[in-house]
């Protein structure tokens, strides 16, 4: 683990309190920890690279958390965003210059190449190694 450990550590170290009361459930620590889990693989198998600008379309779920968490363990530039409406993401996609998207709402994942030329400002991050 990176830059992130001491959270990780942290998140397994609470194991059953309350992380989140969602939609009248309650998931634990473990379960957050479980759903990080599962989105690092993931992650690993859909072959996301450091540095990739991905979207998170997703709401305030122990799922979208998860996912996220794991991003930020893959150092990805991460753009979230809580509509579902395709248009409107569009504009946003474009100008975050998105690889890759991953839909919660409609559960699916798609690359999308707004623009291969990347802003200074993420190749720099890049560069630093420290997206």
């Amino acid at each position: 683990m990176s830059d992130t450990k001491w959270l990780i550590e942290r998140i397994i170290s609470y194991k059953t309190k309350d992380a989140f009361i969602y939609r009248n459930n309650h998931y634990s620590y473990n379960d957050l920890f479980d759903i990080y889990t599962k989105w690092s693989e993931k992650l690993k198998i859909d072959k996301v690279c450091k540095g990739e600008v991905i979207a998170v379309l997703g709401d305030y779920s122990p799922e979208t958390s998860g996912l996220i968490l794991a991003l930020i363990e893959n150092k990805n530039i991460i753009l979230p965003l809580t509509s579902a409406d395709f248009k409107k993401n569009k504009i946003y996609f474009d100008i975050a210059q998105i690889d890759r998207v991953y839909d919660l709402f409609n559960n699916k994942e798609f690359s999308y190449n707004s623009n291969k030329n990347k802003n200074l400002l993420f190749k720099k991050l890049n560069d630093l190694n420290n997206p």
